[in-house]
C-alpha cells in the first residue's frame, strides 16, 4: 500500500478540507478516465453534479472541448449530449470535398459548433475554461482561455487529412490538440492554482 500525504493549498481546513482534496483526486481520475476515452460523454459530469462536486475550472482537448465548452457557462448535462449529437452524431459533419487539404470541407462541422456556441467567448462564462489546440505554424501547443469559443472548439475537430485546419486572425493554422497535449493536466494544474 502507498502512503499518500496530503497537502492542503486551498481555505478549507478540518474534514471539509480533506473532503476537497479527497473529492480533487477522484476528479482528477475522472478526467484522465473521460480522455483516454473510458467515459466520453457527459455522465460524468451528471455525476459530479449529482453528488455535489465543486467544478472550479474546465479545460479540454478534442472532443473534451466540446463538453469543456458547455461545462463552463453551465449547461446541463443533457444540453452538452444534445449539442454533441447535433455537432456529431445526428447528421454526418462529414462534407466531402476535393482532397487537396483535407476529406472534408469543414463547413457543416463549423456551422454547427457555431451554433452550439451561441456566440460565447471563452471568458464569458463563471468558470474558467481553456481549450488545447496544435499550432502548425509554430509547432507548439496553443492554450486558448479568451476569444470565441466556437473557434478553440472547432480547432479541435481538426484532425489533420479529415478536417482543415483553422486560420486564426494572425494567419496560423490550428488543429487537434491531442497532437502535442491530449491530456492537459498540466494546463488545468497551472490554471487553477491557488484557487479557492
Amino acid at each position: 500500500m502507498v502512503s499518500r500525504v496530503w497537502s492542503r493549498t486551498r481555505s478549507e481546513t478540518g474534514v471539509a478540507g480533506v473532503q476537497r482534496e479527497v473529492t480533487t483526486e477522484i476528479v482528477r481520475r475522472l478526467v484522465i478516465s473521460v480522455r483516454q476515452g473510458l467515459v466520453t460523454s457527459p455522465v460524468v459530469y451528471r455525476a459530479l453534479i449529482g453528488h455535489g462536486v465543486p467544478i472550479d475550472a474546465t479545460g479540454g482537448t478534442s472532443i473534451g472541448s466540446l463538453i469543456a465548452g458547455g461545462v463552463a457557462p453551465g449547461q446541463s448535462p443533457e444540453e452538452i449530449a444534445r449539442q454533441r449529437r447535433d455537432a456529431v452524431f445526428e447528421q454526418s459533419p462529414f462534407d466531402v470535398t476535393l482532397p487537396a487539404v483535407s476529406l472534408a470541407s469543414g463547413r457543416r462541422v463549423t456551422q454547427r459548433i457555431k451554433a452550439g456556441a451561441d456566440g460565447l467567448d471563452l471568458e464569458d462564462g463563471w468558470r474558467r475554461v481553456f481549450a488545447v489546440s496544435t499550432n502548425l505554424t509554430t509547432g507548439r501547443a496553443e492554450i486558448h482561455r479568451t476569444g470565441p469559443g466556437w473557434q478553440a472548439i472547432r480547432a479541435n475537430f481538426s484532425i489533420p487529412g479529415v478536417f482543415p485546419p483553422v486560420r486564426t486572425a494572425a494567419d496560423e493554422l490550428l488543429v487537434d490538440g491531442g497532437l502535442l497535449d491530449n491530456l492537459p493536466v498540466g494546463v488545468m494544474r497551472a490554471s487553477t492554482r491557488g484557487s479557492p
